[in-house]
């Protein structure tokens, strides 16, 4: 039988987040510029059958979230736990997010997550020591 390993992980600090947030955003954003304008919002790219623009779309929608549970956190009232406590919630959120974009051109579906990740990126910056460690 195996000891089990009393394991602590420690909280990354507000410079890393903000550097590991704008590397992925680079890096996405440059993923995105090299795939063929006709191919953005048609080809699959994800065993769902997500296209590009549902991929950012999924992804702009957990941003905005990200900017009300920021809120919520600090003031001790955050939503993720109610709302998202199991797959089928988080599923859902997904769902949602891809539907209401659906209609939407590509190019505002590409400008709602790049806007709300710079939302989420500046909104991190402004958080005090004190709130950074606010539990």
């Amino acid at each position: 039988m195996t000891e089990a390993k009393d394991v602590t992980v420690k909280p990354l600090d507000r410079e890393t987040v903000l550097e590991i947030l704008d590397k992925a955003h680079a890096s996405l954003r440059k993923t995105v510029a090299q795939i063929p304008a006709d191919k953005l919002d048609s080809v699959q790219v994800t065993d769902e059958g997500w296209t590009v623009k549902d991929v950012l779309s999924h992804l702009a929608a957990w941003n905005l979230q990200y900017l009300t549970e920021i809120d919520g956190i600090l003031r001790d009232d955050a939503s993720w736990h109610k709302l998202y406590e199991d797959k089928q919630g988080e599923d859902e959120f997904n769902r949602k997010a891809v539907e209401d974009r659906k209609d939407r051109p590509f190019s505002e579906v590409y400008d709602e997550w790049d806007s709300s990740i710079v939302s989420v990126i500046e909104r991190v910056k402004k958080l005090t020591s004190d709130d950074w460690i606010h539990q």
